[in-house]
């Protein structure tokens, strides 16, 4: 077709008809060449796919937000406080079954040792037994024929003169040092010394501490061996009541309730056993564990509520003797490090239990505020004494709380009030270090029977053997002692029964006694009534070095 050729529209309609049908893309072309323009086709509905079944989908959800919440619950279950306490406690009773298998051990090594030792013994005594007796069975030999001089010798024309040599002795052979151990040594029961009432001779090792209760019946003292013992005070002979045994360690210091009913034991295994009275033995109750060092002190407050502890880990603590749980730690973070590693040696609680006396390595004595309930307390820093050239190794509190003492390695004891922390008096006097320091409970009182207290204020022992009584008193009396008043200190006795330094002294609350401790072995009873007339005589000349307190060795520097 043509554009000029004429068309007829029907004939028209007709052929684009037929040619649409019978082939759309050519009748497209052609009417492109025609410019004519195709009519407008309808648009198809593209459908959507169908979508995939939703169950499956939903089931994968349900899958995954499982898995999500399960693990969301183990990690609250792992991060929960019970959670956290369970493990705390496996792990502690994984440590307590790892010390009492270590114990074990070392006490069956011990014991295999002891009985190794023993039987060696046995074996040599026996030995030296058959040969005496087939010496003695046997007949006496003919005497030997002199020997034959020597041609040309000198003593030729003296036949018989010359006479053998005899044979070197045999040097015996001593027990290996591994079979070593503590054994009660078989001596003669120990005469009391002039002042002393009776003693205590069980240890077989020296004695790291003593406490007394307040009727002056039970007392408990601790050994180099990691035994301690709990024994009746009487007359002239103590008797053995319990060996308390828990430590793996030297047991470094004990205390006993005023009633006798709760022991503690402290070593230098850096924990405390807590022992309660159940009929006629103490039990282990609670073992405390928070110390990282050598528990080198141990207190019970007035009542047996609180136990006070101090320790080389520079720390002093507080707990509950009920639960066990501790309630306070004191450290000083401002502590001067001059004299090396500030180690705490000895705690005292005032009579209320409100305050804590604290010594330490560095020569300084600090009072903490110490009004605890059931609740952790944040330490608070009271008072801080006056430093003294070396470290104090003990401290005391009166019975009223109103003075405070202190003893140091430089051989002197201070007293202080306990509200300002000024010194009253300075005591000199001893040759060695001051290794202990108690206020007398009866200072200025009657005794039960009715007669007047000895005029003696406080107590001290020390590494040369001696114990000293001292009266402190203010040159005017009436005065308030925070008025600035002079005191005045004197020695009334001197008391001497132990032959190796002394370790520990303590008061019963009556005033009639004193018990000691020392390296010697032996803890010793005195009457303080029959001691304070001993005087002070001048006492022998010192035959003990001047050796140093033991310490652990930290970070390098062993301890003064």
């Amino acid at each position: 077709y043509s554009r000029t050729a004429p068309v007829d529209v029907v004939v028209f309609d007709h052929v684009l008809d037929y040619l649409q049908a019978k082939n759309k893309k050519w009748a497209d072309e052609r009417l492109v060449m025609i410019d004519m323009k195709p009519p407008p086709q309808p648009k198809k509905k593209v459908e959507a796919p169908a979508p995939a079944p939703p169950r499956k989908r939903r089931r994968r959800k349900k899958k995954a937000l499982a898995k999500v919440a399960a693990v969301d619950a183990l990690l609250a279950e792992v991060h929960s406080p019970e959670r956290k306490a369970q493990i705390e406690r496996e792990q502690r009773r994984a440590e307590e079954e790892a010390a009492e298998k270590a114990a074990a051990e070392k006490k069956a090594t011990l014991q295999a040792n002891s009985d190794s030792a023993k039987e060696i013994y046995r074996k040599k005594q026996a030995e030296r037994r058959a040969k005496k007796a087939a010496k003695a069975a046997a007949p006496a030999p003919a005497p030997a024929p002199a020997p034959a001089p020597a041609v040309g010798s000198a003593a030729g024309s003296e036949v018989g003169s010359a006479v053998a040599a005899p044979a070197p002795r045999k040097q015996q052979k001593s027990v290996p040092d591994e079979l070593a151990v503590f054994e009660p040594m078989q001596r003669e029961p120990m005469v009391p010394p002039p002042g002393a009432a009776a003693a205590f001779e069980d240890h077989a090792c020296e004695l790291h501490g003593c406490s007394v209760d307040a009727n002056g019946t039970c007392a408990v003292t601790g050994g180099e061996d990691g035994n301690a013992y709990v024994w009746d005070v009487s007359y002239p002979t103590c008797v053995p009541k319990q060996r308390l045994e828990a430590h793996s360690e030297v047991v470094a210091a004990v205390a006993i309730t005023e009633d006798g009913r709760q022991v503690a034991t402290a070593g230098r295994d850096n924990i405390v056993v807590l022992w309660v009275e159940e009929g006629r033995d103490y039990k282990n109750i609670l073992t405390l564990k928070g110390h990282t060092s050598w528990v080198s002190s141990v207190v019970f407050s007035s009542g047996g509520h609180y136990l006070g502890t101090g320790s080389y880990d520079e720390t002093a603590r507080v707990w509950s003797c009920t639960s066990g749980k501790e309630l306070a730690m004191f450290h000083d973070a401002e502590v001067s490090n001059d004299r090396g590693k500030p180690f705490v040696y000895d705690v005292a609680f005032s009579y209320d239990a409100k305050r804590l006396l604290v010594g330490g390595r560095d020569g300084v004595g600090r009072i903490w505020d110490c009004n605890i309930e059931d609740t952790f307390y944040v330490a608070k820093l009271l008072v801080t004494l006056e430093t003294h050239a070396s470290a104090v190794l003990s401290v005391a509190w009166s019975a009223d709380g109103k003075r405070i003492a202190t003893a140091s390695k430089d051989r002197t004891c201070k007293v202080y009030s306990a509200k300002t922390g000024r010194i009253l008096s300075v005591l000199q006097g001893h040759e060695g270090q001051v290794t202990s320091i108690k206020f007398y409970p009866a200072d200025g009182r009657r005794m039960p029977d009715g007669r007047l207290a000895p005029p003696v204020s406080l107590a001290t022992a020390s590494r040369d053997a001696t114990i000293r009584f001292w009266r402190v008193a203010p040159e005017t009396r009436g005065l308030d002692p925070e008025e600035g008043s002079k005191w005045n200190a004197t020695c009334g006795a001197i008391l001497r029964g132990h032959v190796d330094r002394i370790s520990g002294i303590a008061f019963d609350a009556t005033g009639a006694s004193l018990v000691s401790a020392g390296f010697d072995r032996k803890a010793i009873v005195w009457d303080v009534q029959q001691s304070i007339k001993l005087g002070t005589a001048e006492p022998p000349e010192p035959s003990l070095d001047d050796a140093t307190v033991d310490a652990p060795t930290v970070a390098g520097v062993r301890g003064e």
